[in-house]
This record gives structure tokens, C-alpha cells and sequence, in this order.
């Protein structure tokens, strides 16, 4: 879609992103149930006792308790229902965190607010990623290069960088949720696993870290080797990595909530209505103000499903604005240019979720850009050969 269109609709999607999650959150109850938990020393599932504090700062403490209680009911596996719900979300995370390392690392970026990812991924774990995505791609349509001239230069990223992506997300992002995700009295404690979730909460920090590491240190091992590994093949295996574990995972929850749907007498009764499409997929209206929770659990559950839904609205709003901006002129001129890609948005989609679909948009984008030549370079140069 034209710039201009892509702009405007993530600014809208600020306010509304906020609504749906900090505004529903107040208005049926959620944060009132964090409120009285703060001084109770059970765990929001209500029967696990926890009061360790982490620091002497209260109202660091406060943040963190109020983050383990929000998380403990989405990994200890109790729900079936918010169980997977967060097994979809998290290899839609895989996505993400891939596309966020590599928009950090590009040529184009380099020095911009943009590139600053780690900033903006802790963002996103506390202000939530329906207020933050669409702020932060809004900024990244408005400065980045990457945006206005998707050319060779502006979306290169070295090959020891992209492997660093790779690497960070495996260590940094991958690692931390199976760990947290880990069986409490059958594989670790419960103090053990309520610390995962605590250091679960800076994952785009330890991400980048591994990814600098790994880009730091495996330059010296190519330059014994006497050369750089080739930017462009780390590039698409750092797709073809989020692309893949996104669509596994996304296929994965729809194959077994559309089971629950056409055969629910292979589930449980109680939780085969929540397992289908529409008791999944689809969270309340968050303008309605006589909505309000029973449960903690299910309070969380609604926030998570808002904070899903703003955000891939977000990513792919930007997605089609970068993908159509980088068609040539003569493509853009076909009337059904638009209606075309549209469709092959939502055949994504459809496969590799939201996010799953956002990074193979953005990697058809860099390989169209790989073969663009520079002034002076490519086509130049060839005339001169001849």
C-alpha cells in the first residue's frame, strides 16, 4: 500500500492498540486483580507461594511481580486454551525477534533511531506490543532509508551479522522460553522456574547481546579462514529460520484448534468450545465496558489475545507498505498490483501467521533489492565492459 496510506493507519493503530489493552485491561477488571495481587504472597494461579523480592528498589519489585504474575498462568501449563495460544504466539516471537536483530543491523540504519532494537523490545515487554509496534514502525516508515530507498546498500547486512541474528535468537529468545516453560517438582523448583520467567522478561536484551557476541567474535575466525562469509546466504537462512519455526508453529495451533471445532469429542468438553477458532482466536469487544473478568486467568488471556491481534495488524500494515514501495513503477502502474499482493498476504498469513508472513514480505523485498544495481556500479560497469 502507498506510504502515505501505511502511515497513517499505524498512527491510528497507536490509540486503538492502547485502548484494547491498557483501556479493556482497566475496564473489565485486569488491573485491579494486579493491584490486590501485589501483596499476596500467591502466585496469580492461587495456590503457588512466592514473595521472593529481586532487588531493593519497591517499585522494581512491583514491576517484576506484576510481570511473573501475568506470565505464570501462560506457562504453567494449566489452560489449555492460553497454553496454546502462547505456543502460536511464541514461534510468531521466533519471527519477530529475527526481523527486529536484522532491521537493527542494516546498512541503512546504522546510527538511526531505528536501529536502537534493543530499546524498543524492552518497550515492548512493558508498554506491550499493541502500543509499541505500531509506534515504533511508524517511526521506522517516517527515518529509515530502508523505507524511501530499499536499495543494495541501504538493506545490506553483513553475513557475520545476520549469523549473529540467527545465534540470538536461538540463544537469546529460543532457550529462555523453553526454560521457563519447564515443568515445576518434575524438572525444577518453583523458585527456579518463577527466576525464568523474571530474566524471561529482558529476552531482546539477552538477544542482542548473543547476537553481538556472535558478531563480535566470528570476524576473526573468517578473517583466519582469509575471508567474510557471504552476507547474502546468512540473510536468507536467518529467513528461511523465522519463516519456518513461525509456520510450524502457526499451522500447528490452527490444525488442532480447527480439530477442536470439526471433532470435539476427541478433546475434553470442558475445553473444547475454548480450543476452536472463535474461543482461540477472537477476544471480546474491548469497548464494551459491562465486559469484565471472572478469573485472573482469563483476564490474561484477553490482554494476550489484544496484544497479538495490534500487533500483527501493525506488521503487517508496515510489511505491505515496504513491499509495495520496493515494485517498480510499471508493476505499481497494473491496476490489480494491490489486489494482487493482498491476496498473497493473506495465502501467508494463512500459513505462517502474521508474523511468519511480515518477514517473507520483508525478505522478497531484500532480494529484489540484491539485484538492483548502485550508480556507477552493476549496469555501469557492464557498459563499460562491453
Amino acid at each position: 500500500m502507498p506510504q502515505l496510506v501505511g502511515k497513517a493507519l499505524l498512527a491510528g493503530l497507536i490509540p486503538l492498540g492502547a485502548l484494547a489493552l491498557h483501556g479493556f485491561a482497566a475496564s473489565n477488571g485486569l488491573i485491579q486483580r494486579f493491584e490486590d495481587l501485589k501483596a499476596d504472597p500467591l502466585l496469580s494461579d492461587g495456590v503457588t507461594l512466592y514473595s521472593t523480592n529481586y532487588t531493593s528498589s519497591e517499585g522494581f519489585n512491583g514491576l517484576l511481580r506484576t510481570l511473573l504474575n501475568f506470565f505464570w498462568p501462560v506457562v504453567n501449563g494449566h489452560d489449555a486454551r492460553l497454553s496454546l495460544y502462547s505456543f502460536m504466539f511464541g514461534g510468531q516471537g521466533v519471527a519477530l525477534m529475527m526481523l527486529n536483530l536484522l532491521e537493527g543491523m542494516r546498512h541503512g540504519n546504522r546510527g538511526l533511531m531505528v536501529s536502537f532494537i534493543t530499546i524498543y523490545g524492552m518497550l515492548y515487554m512493558v508498554v506491550g506490543l499493541a502500543v509499541m509496534a505500531p509506534l515504533y514502525l511508524l517511526l521506522h516508515l517516517l527515518t529509515s532509508p530502508t523505507a524511501h530507498k530499499p536499495n543494495k546498500t541501504n538493506v545490506a547486512i553483513s553475513g557475520t551479522s545476520a549469523q549473529g541474528a540467527i545465534f540470538g535468537t536461538l540463544a537469546g529468545y529460543i532457550m529462555p522460553n523453553i526454560l521457563m516453560c519447564l515443568p515445576v517438582a518434575s524438572v525444577i523448583s518453583v523458585e527456579s522456574k518463577a527466576l525464568a520467567v523474571v530474566l524471561w522478561q529482558a529476552v531482546p536484551l539477552w538477544s542482542a547481546c548473543c547476537a553481538l557476541a556472535w558478531s563480535t567474535l566470528a570476524p576473526k575466525t573468517a578473517r583466519k579462514n582469509g575471508k567474510e562469509p557471504d552476507g547474502t546466504a546468512y540473510v536468507r537462512a536467518a529467513y528461511q529460520f523465522g519463516v519456518v519455526v513461525a509456520g510450524i508453529s502457526h499451522v500447528s495451533t490452527l490444525a488442532v484448534s480447527f480439530a477442536a471445532w470439526l471433532s470435539p469429542g476427541i478433546f475434553n468438553p470442558a475445553v473444547a468450545s475454548t480450543l476452536a477458532p472463535l474461543g482461540l482466536l477472537l477476544p471480546p469487544n474491548p469497548l464494551d465496558r459491562a465486559t469484565t473478568i471472572t478469573s485472573f486467568l482469563q483476564g490474561a488471556t484477553w490482554f494476550l489475545q489484544w496484544d497479538y491481534t495490534m500487533m500483527s495488524a501493525a506488521y503487517m500494515v508496515w510489511s505491505l507498505t515496504l513491499r509495495y514501495a520496493s515494485t517498480s513503477a510499471r508493476r505499481r502502474a497494473d491496476s490489480l498490483a494491490l489486489p494482487k499482493l493482498l491476496v498473497s498476504v493473506f495465502l501467508r498469513a494463512t500459513l505462517l501467521g502474521p508474523i511468519g508472513a511480515t518477514l517473507s514480505l520483508v525478505w522478497e523485498r531484500d532480494e529484489e533489492a540484491w539485484k538492483t544495481s548502485e550508480p556507477g556500479t552493476g549496469q555501469q560497469k557492464t557498459r563499460k565492459s562491453r
